[in-house]
């Protein structure tokens, strides 16, 4: 925590370049705590504090995005629909096998305080069966589609020369079983044909 006067500020830290605030929430006041953190130390979350003690917003905080309001995050960047849903706090984040983020904390629903969990596909879903990540379901997916059954999300993840641009999941599991497997095959060919998951 940094703080001054008037200012708490959560923060990163690392070898290279030491202590770095992660900013503040706009429309905030000026008070963000840092919960928990990443194993690789690229994602940070935690909340913005009321005046009297209690948390009103939950952030996470990246290097490409900076930090922001996950109640944003979810509704724009997923599309979720949170009426009667408000996330106060984050207080624990996590990297599922396969790379997605996991977030938990405590939030309002329809009033009540409750703890919840966001499942986060890290980047968030692009084109079924887009295994190659290029925005098209074409021929030119097959290979990275080959490593993502074969040898999961590790092998898939070194056929993109160690990047996750797109997601894992989202991109793979083209029957929609919440798995990628051998099983997915059949759809992939079908998507492959016809440029598209059905």
């Amino acid at each position: 925590v940094m703080e001054g006067s008037v200012d708490r500020q959560a923060f990163r830290w690392s070898a290279d370049d030491g202590i770095v605030g992660l900013g503040y929430l706009p429309g905030f006041r000026r008070d963000t705590r840092a919960m928990a953190v990443t194993n690789d130390g690229k994602y940070v979350v935690g909340g913005t504090w009321h005046q009297f003690g209690s948390p009103e917003g939950a952030f996470v905080w990246d290097e490409a995005n900076g930090i922001r309001l996950l109640q944003d995050v979810l509704e724009t960047d997923y599309g979720l629909n949170l009426d009667g849903f408000q996330p106060d706090e984050a207080t624990e984040v996590v990297r599922d096998p396969d790379g997605d983020l996991v977030v938990a904390g405590l939030g309002l629903v329809d009033g009540r305080t409750q703890s919840w969990i966001a499942y986060l596909p890290d980047p968030p879903c692009g084109p079924c069966a887009d295994s190659n990540c290029d925005g098209a379901v074409t021929v030119t997916d097959v290979n990275f589609f080959v490593a993502a059954i074969t040898g999961g999300a590790a092998d898939w993840i070194a056929a993109h020369n160690g990047t996750l641009p797109c997601n894992f999941r989202c991109a793979n599991d083209t029957n929609a079983d919440g798995t990628v497997s051998v099983s997915d095959i059949n759809a992939f060919v079908d998507a492959v044909s016809t440029g598209a998951c059905d």
